[in-house]
């Protein structure tokens, strides 16, 4: 390759990199529809608790995202003692488009509240999760279905 032919290439690559900077990459629109999903929360219990061993509950739902930044989620818990409930709940969800990270806050019955945290893969078939309010839960990802 030439000199003249490498200066080319290298300022193709910095123009086509600087035009896509001031793009937004990812919104709202980007995660609409649904999404299953499937995690775990370990309990720890508090040194001077009367519990002494940790316990785990698992669940399995599906969340729905409008591409407006509200939410739907609704699914099973498996608890510790081998039970299941289930639960549905609603919210709102925010982007960050230069990121193509994001947040979902819910309300689940009476008195349940959870903030997820999210990163956008895949083209928005994907979204690699944590959970913000529960410290001990899995990491999980959502698939869209």
């Amino acid at each position: 390759m030439t000199m003249k032919a490498m200066w080319i290439l290298v300022a193709i690559m910095l123009l086509t990199g600087a035009s896509l900077q001031g793009q937004n990459l990812c919104s709202e629109a980007s995660v609409k529809g649904d999404y299953g999903f499937v995690s775990s929360v370990r309990f720890v219990p508090p040194p001077n608790s009367p519990a002494k061993h940790t316990a785990r509950s698992r669940f399995i739902g599906i969340i729905s995202y409008d591409g407006s930044g509200n939410t739907t989620v609704g699914g099973i818990t498996l608890g510790p003692n081998g039970k299941t409930v289930s639960y549905t709940g609603s919210g709102s969800y925010k982007v960050d488009s230069q990121h193509c990270t994001g947040s979902v806050s819910f309300k689940v019955g009476e008195s349940g509240a959870s903030k997820w945290d999210f990163v956008i893969v895949s083209g928005g078939n994907e979204l690699l999760t944590i959970i913000e309010t529960a410290s001990n839960a899995s990491p999980f990802s959502q698939v869209k279905r």
